[in-house]
């Protein structure tokens, strides 16, 4: 199909043409012409209406594979994550598969909602009209079982740039994993299986809002965090201690200053103990972190998991370190344990492996409250 040929349709007739279908009163986009060769389209999901010309409207319809999605996207100064997401004039909008809530059944409706102080703003509801056709579509073409694009979920952030779009990601899967316990929320790509949520029981429509302060300056901890929740319980292990280290440049840093402030410490005192921190970073920040996110019944639980041997931040601190190490560098014939992700364990490590995800989970989550927090 030519350009010309839209020339003398209706804005309905285009879309029918074009992509099969008239977009009713509830959908996410509508087509609007402003002259012979250009249109407007809007798209209320992303919060935007394009100037398009005709030209760009046929080369949408033409794309159904990755490459055209990523000629067309370069065209048009759209950035395209393949087979999860797209970025546009300060908008971003990724997959996301939420498990526990009634389907979205209404086009137009968002079913959440963060209004994060900043200013940004995040919703979740059906796909927008060129995540269909540019993410969605070409996905299809790789994953047979692909279900209807209009029907996908997906995460869409405002007031966004390109710079801090990934970090907005992870703080909404944060705050929204935080604000509805209930629910189970999980980026996708859209070439693996079972990317819609469960197929609940309808439910009158409604919208659930959050609003939150939260805000961090280590959006790289809250992505390990995510992705410990994702994870198996040896993986989880090693993601959730890379939030707690997360914290130990400001422990030293905290450290730093009062050496500062003490008059009574000479240049070569100083010199001294910076270099001892140098030597034993872990070791020293690690029980500074834990002591100020650590209780008495934290400790208590920990022991009667068999996870510690003596209910104490200092024990505690060996057990992790310990552990840490025999998960990244246990070599057999070397360390005394070394800990295997097996899929199907039977022994009583397994056990023990939950426990330590258990502990890890709440710790990591109170060092994000405690320190990380902005």
């Amino acid at each position: 199909m030519n350009p010309s040929d839209l020339e003398q349709l209706s804005c309905d007739e285009v879309a029918e043409r074009l992509f099969g279908r008239v977009p009713s009163s509830s959908d996410w986009w509508s087509l609007e012409r402003v002259s012979e060769k250009n249109f407007r389209l809007h798209e209320p999901r992303l919060r935007q209406i394009l100037r398009v010309t005709s030209g760009f409207l046929v080369a949408l319809h033409e794309v159904s594979t990755y490459q055209h999605a990523a000629e067309f996207a370069k065209k048009n100064r759209i950035r395209i994550l393949q087979d999860r997401g797209l970025f546009l004039r300060g908008t971003s909008e990724v997959a996301i598969r939420c498990d526990g809530v009634p389907p979205i059944v209404s086009q137009g409706k968002e079913r959440y909602r963060i209004e994060f102080s900043d200013g940004i703003e995040v919703t979740i509801a059906h796909a927008s009209f060129l995540f269909q056709r540019l993410v969605a579509l070409p996905s299809a073409e790789v994953n047979q079982t692909l279900p209807d694009p209009s029907v996908l979920t997906t995460l869409v952030m405002t007031g966004v740039d390109i710079d801090n779009a990934t970090d907005v990601a992870e703080r909404s899967l944060y705050a929204l994993r935080d604000g509805f316990p209930d629910v189970s929320f999980d980026f996708v790509q859209l070439t693996a299986q079972n990317v819609l949520g469960e197929a609940l029981d309808d439910v009158a429509d409604q919208q659930d809002a959050l609003q939150t302060s939260f805000a961090t300056a280590h959006p790289w901890a809250i992505a390990f965090f995510n992705r410990a929740a994702e994870s198996e319980p040896l993986a989880a292990f090693l993601y959730y201690y890379r939030v707690l280290e997360a914290c130990f440049d400001l422990v030293i840093e905290k450290k730093l200053n009062a050496w500062r402030d003490n008059r009574t410490l000479d240049a070569q005192r100083l010199l001294k103990e910076v270099r001892s921190i140098a030597r034993t970073e872990d070791t020293f920040a690690l029980p500074q972190v834990l002591g100020q996110i650590v209780d008495q019944s934290m400790l208590d639980a920990a022991l009667a998991a068999a996870v510690i041997d003596v209910a104490s931040v200092d024990d505690l601190t060996d057990k992790i370190y310990l552990r840490r190490n025999e998960i990244a560098h246990g070599r057999r014939g070397q360390h005394q344990k070394v800990l295997v992700p097996y899929a199907f364990p039977l022994n009583a490590s397994a056990e023990r492996d939950m426990h330590w995800q258990s502990v890890m989970s709440l710790l990591a989550r109170r060092a994000i409250e405690h320190w990380l927090q902005s």
